[in-house]
């Protein structure tokens, strides 16, 4: 269970008091008015107002305190705010506070669920029971407790969605979130986007989606899915892209083995599994309409530039193959330009090409040649292309109107074709 572990890892080094009531504070000055002195001049006997200025009292010195320190005494106040106001969730706050600091648990526990009966609406509260939830192991209560929080104080979002992310390595709380992101709370849409570029481990994240039937409909749906797709196959965990991709808005099977460029194959919300434009520095590479549902390659690169402009991921069967492209436009400097084509192996170590073309991109036109032998430890590969403008002078332009990979032998089966049919 790493619930807690969680908690502990990014509250480290601050004791739970000090850094819940701090964190608390960060969210936006939860459960107090905005100028409490001047509350406490008007109306000195008002319960609520007394609680309102203690509560700020107390958050003024704690930002003061060293690690280490004793936190202020809470007791005096928090009773007479309760005398005034017996119903006065804050000051129950503050007095459970200070039954903690004291070790006396139980007793803290019982004044926090008070505090929490009179008023949902206190962060520092809620933000507590999450934390104790955590310490509890109790992943129900964890994540109930934190859709509170976020309902009723949405700033709370960048202190809690770190929180959330640490714990989605736990199977046990995907399953706490399930009803959450299926009914799609206020909160989940802006935590799922958040998640899609931050999750320490975006394949529990894609689990997560995947169980609940995928992200939720909605303005960030289309950029949370993008965000999860490429990043599970940049951390080299296609199968699981593989698996998330069929629950992406719009996504074709066809698209996964195509070397066809096409609307759908060339669609940057699928990319890495559909075709990929990359404009590294001074280069740039589009996919453009030619005529009907043809698409060519198109780059130009300036001297002294060289990078990746293109990349598909493809899940080719063990073999070999020979390669086919259709140069329809090349120009460039006389200084060494280059542009060639390679195959990698999409895993969670950076893999060496298992292949390279041989650069020919000269003259202009269909040709063959000797393609990959994809080994059966590869199930997975990235096609990718590679420009290089030379030293100097004009740099390097290209229109690739296809390419293909056929694989050779009885079994041939290509992976694309000019006639637009792929496997």
């Amino acid at each position: 269970m790493k619930l807690a572990h969680s908690i502990k890892f990014l509250l480290a080094g601050t004791a739970i008091v000090v850094a819940g009531f701090a964190a608390a504070n960060a969210i936006g000055n939860v459960s107090r008015v905005r100028n409490p002195v001047l509350a406490a001049m008007v109306a000195p006997t008002d319960g609520r107002v007394l609680a309102n200025l203690s509560d700020a009292k107390v958050q003024a010195r704690l930002a003061k305190n060293r690690p280490g320190e004793e936190p202020p005494p809470l007791a005096a106040e928090a009773r007479e705010a309760l005398r005034l106001e017996p119903l006065n969730s804050i000051a129950l706050r503050l007095l459970a506070l200070d039954y903690e600091r004291r070790d006396r648990i139980a007793s803290t526990r019982k004044l926090i669920g008070l505090s929490e009966a009179v008023s949902r609406r206190d962060g520092a509260t809620q933000l507590w029971l999450i934390m104790d939830s955590a310490k509890r192991r109790d992943v129900n209560a964890f994540v109930r407790h934190a859709d509170i929080l976020l309902r009723t104080q949405p700033e709370a979002g960048p202190t809690i969605a770190p929180i959330l992310n640490q714990a989605m390595e736990d199977p046990a709380f995907r399953q706490a979130m399930l009803p959450y992101v299926r009914k799609k709370s206020p909160w989940i849409p802006n935590y799922l986007n958040f998640a899609s570029t931050n999750a320490r481990r975006p394949d529990a994240f894609s689990k997560l989606m995947r169980a609940s039937g995928g992200v939720p409909d909605g303005p960030a749906r289309q950029e949370t899915e993008t965000n999860l797709l490429r990043r599970l196959v940049d951390l080299g965990l296609p199968d699981e892209a593989l698996s998330f991709f069929p629950l992406m808005k719009g996504s074709q099977a066809r698209i996964v083995d195509t070397l066809i460029f096409s609307r759908a194959s060339t669609d940057p919300k699928f990319a890495p599994i559909a075709w990929e434009a990359l404009s590294p520095n001074a280069t740039v590479a589009t996919f453009d309409e030619e005529r009907g549902n043809r698409f060519s390659l198109n780059v130009v690169a300036s001297s002294g530039e060289r990078g990746i402009v293109a990349r598909k991921m493809l899940s080719l069967k063990p073999g070999s193959y020979r390669f086919f492209q259709n140069v329809a436009m090349a120009t460039a400097g006389d200084r060494y330009p280059f542009a060639g084509w390679r195959l990698r192996c999409v895993d969670a170590e950076a893999s060496q090409p298992i292949w390279r073309s041989t650069g020919d991109w000269q003259p202009v036109g269909k040709r063959w040649s000797a393609g990959p032998t994809v080994p059966a430890s590869c199930p997975v590969q990235m096609l990718e292309f590679e420009v290089s403008g030379g030293l100097a002078g004009e740099g390097i332009e290209l229109s690739i109107a296809s390419v293909e990979l056929q694989r050779t032998g009885a079994a041939a089966h290509p992976t694309a074709s000019r006639s637009g049919t792929g496997r």
